[in-house]
Parts: C-alpha cells; structure tokens; sequence
C-alpha cells in the first residue's frame, strides 16, 4: 500500500483488510484469505484513480461507502469465480434475485396469477432449466423460505405491499407514518430478502 498517496494509503489498507476479511469469512471453504486479498489489492490499483477519488470525497462516509462497495464487489466476483473454478461450474451461472423479482414471487405467492415475462421490465425471465433457478415454484420456495427468517413486522409489510397489492399511502396511514417512510423500509426488507438469498448479483 506504500504506494497510495500519503493522505489516503491508510485508508485504502484500512479498506483493504475489511473487504477481504468479510469476503474470506464467506467463501473460506473455497478459496485462501490471502489470494482474496491480493485480488482486491489489484482490483483497488488497477482503479487508483477511481478509489481516490472517493477517498477525498467532501462527504467522507459517501466515498468511503462508494469505495467499499466497488472493493467488495470486485473481491467477491474473484471469490465467487474462484469457488466455481474449484467445484466445476461457471460462476455465471448462478442465479441472483433483484428487488423487482421479488415482489413479483410474492405478489404470486398470494395472487396465484403468475408474473409475465418481461426483459425490459425486469421481472421474471422466460422459463429456463429449473436447474439454473428460473423455475417460478423454486423461487416461490426461496423466497417463501426467506420470508420466515424476517420479523413478523417485516415480513407483513411485504405482503400487504405486494401481495396484497396495497398503496404505502394506504400503508402509511395505518402505521402512522409517511408514504416516503414505507417506501424507505420497503427498500429495506427487500434488501434484506435480497441478501438472505445469496445476495445481489456482483456482475
């Protein structure tokens, strides 16, 4: 790291060790701390003039949140890779949830009218090989499966929103709280689904 600029070396190595030190508590089975680390040093190099700038951000906890984010994404594209490579897959295969798909699982989940392809959109693709988790029932599973593990609070929000088909209006003055607060925790318990999943797409 000696050769950052000094009045953000120890920023970047304070990042450095964060990222591969969470990257490594999830993917340690598969692949070494030590080569995770190295990837997001090389990563952060490759991309100087980019971390730097984030790192003399004005708002220091936006930089410091922006850079974190580009180092954990680099390292955990690296790690997901290198677990593909050593289990014979190809890491792009892996199937990832976005917020739009589930609200649209949930919204079925309750409807029981199944969402309509749509690419532009972003909701849920065309059927693929149910091995590769595009099977509708499989998500219905996942997602059902990462509904139990929130609180009852969270989990009713979700599907008063979507399965239900509730405004946050609607929401909000029920709870006593604004539209933007509902839409904020909704962003939220999505989020927290999301991660429960495997977490948002590195790609």
């Amino acid at each position: 790291m000696s050769q950052w600029p000094e009045d953000i070396a120890e920023d970047v190595d304070d990042l450095v060790r964060i990222t591969s030190s969470s990257i490594t508590k999830r993917y340690w089975k598969h692949v070494p701390a030590g080569d995770v680390r190295q990837a997001i040093e090389e990563h952060a190099w490759r991309n100087k003039s980019k971390i730097c700038s984030y790192l003399r951000d004005e708002n220091r906890r936006a930089g410091w949140a922006a850079a974190s984010k580009a180092l954990h994404r680099a390292g955990d594209r690296y790690a997901r890779k290198a677990k593909a490579d050593r289990l014979g897959y190809n890491a792009r295969d892996e199937f990832f949830y976005d917020k739009i798909l589930v609200s649209e699982v949930i919204r079925y989940s309750v409807s029981g009218v199944a969402p309509v392809p749509d690419e532009e959109a972003g909701y849920i693709r065309a059927p693929r090989d149910p091995a590769e988790g595009g099977n509708l029932n499989a998500m219905l599973a996942d997602i059902t499966g990462a509904l139990s593990l929130l609180d009852i609070d969270d989990a009713t929000l979700l599907v008063d929103r979507y399965g239900d088909d509730r405004s946050p209006e609607e929401m909000g003055k029920e709870r006593g709280v604004s539209r933007q607060a509902i839409e904020s925790r909704l962003d939220r318990v999505l989020l927290k689904v999301i991660n429960l999943l495997g977490g948002q797409s590195p790609y």
